[in-house]
């Protein structure tokens, strides 16, 4: 029992250190490919990358605007 236990840890471990490495490589592949893309298409996949709706970026983009004007 003991040793599948430990078994499980290690399979479970190296699973998720696999996991974090995957999401690495596909955060930086995501970055590389902002940096060498025009202006509109960098927007949209910024935008595609957080996952934000347009009405969200309207919403950001107003608290943005009213935390630099101090209100």
């Amino acid at each position: 029992m003991s040793s599948q236990k430990s078994f499980h840890c290690k399979l479970r471990n190296k699973v998720q250190r696999l996991a974090a490495s995957l999401r690495k490589q596909y955060q930086r592949k995501k970055i590389e490919q902002l940096h060498s893309a025009d202006s509109h298409s960098w927007w949209e996949k910024t935008k595609q990358f957080l996952h934000l709706k347009q009405a969200d970026t309207f919403e950001l983009l107003g608290q943005s605007n009213s935390a630099d004007n101090g209100s």
